[in-house]
């Protein structure tokens, strides 16, 4: 049987017991119809997993004992944020689903020049985008969930610092590979190992219309570096998922 893995917002504490109510014990009831004696695993967004054991089912709630702690995470090695223009329902909920499972550490909703979805309700979409994410990390093995911010301008989140800084645009001509990470912090040993990558890396991925160019100019004068993902026009969830792999297979742990 799979060992199935599940988020709570609670204190965790070896050789406890825990209630589950809501949504998560209907699915463990209902859905993975588990049973007394079954083993699944839990973790609370603070890092490391606990296994625990079901003790008992009930119409509305599962009680747990934890039995364990396993200090294992499996964090990208870099800390990527990921600047993501406010699109359709569908394809947000695409993209934060993904770079969640492909390592992303904080997810900046950006309000751009060509956004074609309203900020209003944004409280209860940033819930909704909590949760896509938390459920993402239940099925690849995350125990510490990205960061949902609620939606700031552009120009703000491009003046950020960061070591490396990406913008994905159909009119550049350098990819991934023509990007080399020299940090200024580093002396010349440092700079001479092949270990070396950036520790905070921006994604910026604009809307359906795509960034304006003077988002784009602004974004490069602010240190971005603007990237081609080929010949094909992407779609702003599948053009965040490309970045957050090539990003990854250059510098992360892919």
């Amino acid at each position: 049987m799979r060992y199935s893995r599940f988020y709570t917002d609670h204190v965790i504490h070896i050789d406890e017991l825990l209630s589950i109510i809501g949504p998560r014990a209907h699915y463990m009831r209902n859905v993975l119809r588990l049973n007394v004696g079954d083993k699944l695993c839990l973790f609370n967004g603070k890092g490391g997993e606990f296994d625990s054991l079901i003790k008992q089912i009930s119409k509305h709630e599962v009680i747990l004992e934890i039995l364990s702690f396993s200090d294992i995470n499996r964090q990208s090695p870099i800390h990527i944020e990921l600047g993501l223009a406010l699109i359709k329902r569908e394809a947000m909920d695409a993209a934060v689903q993904k770079a969640t499972e492909l390592g992303v550490s904080k997810v900046q909703p950006l309000i751009c020049n060509n956004n074609s979805v309203s900020v209003a309700g944004m409280e209860k979409r940033l819930g909704h985008w909590q949760e896509i994410s938390i459920n993402a990390c239940e099925q690849c093995g995350l125990n510490i969930r990205p960061s949902i911010a609620a939606p700031i301008e552009t120009a703000e989140w491009f003046s950020q610092k960061a070591d490396l800084k990406l913008l994905a645009s159909p009119f550049s001509k350098k990819s991934i590979d023509n990007i080399l990470f020299e940090p200024t912090h580093l002396g010349q040993k440092d700079l001479e190992k092949k270990d070396s990558r950036p520790n905070r890396v921006f994604i910026a991925i604009g809307p359906e219309g795509g960034f304006t160019s003077e988002e784009i100019q602004s974004a490069i004068e602010y240190g971005f570096a603007d990237i081609f993902l080929g010949e094909r026009i992407l779609r702003a969830d599948t053009a965040a998922s490309s970045m957050m792999t090539l990003v990854q297979s250059q510098w992360g742990d892919l």
